[in-house]
């Protein structure tokens, strides 16, 4: 895959859900355009506000302030504020953080199809599941206190989590928020079904850590296989 262009200016507003509407806007700043930001927002205005923002911070270079005086010096003194104020902002975009001079800036919304659209999302959806998505250090605690109520001493190597009181079926449930559940026996009483899930055989001897890193894992697999489906 091409390399990320674009610094993702908020990549945790990424559309992970359904009903998420964000578009990407993909900005392009100076006189080469050589400064790219690519925002996740609904409308250009707030895009464009948080794009500059961005700017502010990293290339205050880049914004001005209009000139007035020099817009006298042009109009004359008998000009008035209106016609001072107009000349002076004349190629100049305002934003909260600062003005853009017009020329030295241009956005496009990225099409889901184009291929700078899966390279941003992708590195925004690994930002965000970085964020959100459960840790393993979480997850290994939680199988750890499920296997107490396991007995080690009547484990049996290699069972299918059924035929023993050693072992259980151990099922990570993660929804589309990040939320996660540790559920285990029979997965026909489970109350959910939905999100994202992986899978395994709980003992009190099993690897807790390795464990929950895999269970991890195929959640995430399943969760960028709907990704992929959707883009």
């Amino acid at each position: 895959m091409t390399e990320n262009k674009y610094t993702v200016v908020n990549p945790l507003e990424v559309p992970v859900g359904r009903y998420d509407k964000e578009k990407l806007w993909l900005f392009h700043f100076g006189a080469y355009a050589d400064v790219r930001a690519a925002v996740w927002h609904r409308c250009l205005d707030d895009a464009l506000e948080e794009a500059a923002e961005w700017l502010a911070e990293t290339h205050p270079g880049l914004l001005t302030e209009p000139d007035y005086a020099d817009a006298r010096r042009e109009l004359g003194p008998e000009a008035s504020e209106d016609a001072l104020q107009e000349a002076a902002e004349a190629d100049l975009t305002y934003t909260e953080s600062g003005w853009l001079v017009g020329y030295e800036w241009w956005v496009d919304a990225a099409d889901p199809a184009d291929e700078s659209y899966k390279i941003v999302f992708r590195a925004s959806a690994e930002a965000w599941l970085a964020d959100y998505w459960p840790k393993v250090l979480d997850v290994a605690g939680a199988l750890q206190e499920e296997a107490a109520t396991l007995d080690a001493d009547v484990h049996t190597e290699g069972c299918d989590g059924t035929d023993c009181d050693g072992c259980t079926d151990v099922r990570l449930q993660v929804d589309r928020t990040g939320g996660w559940d540790v559920h285990t026996g029979d997965p026909c009483y489970d109350q959910s079904h939905g999100g994202y899930w992986g899978s395994d055989i709980l003992s009190a001897r099993s690897d807790f850590e390795s464990m929950a890193e895999d269970l991890i894992g195929q959640a995430a697999e399943a969760w960028w296989q709907e990704r992929h489906c959707a883009t």
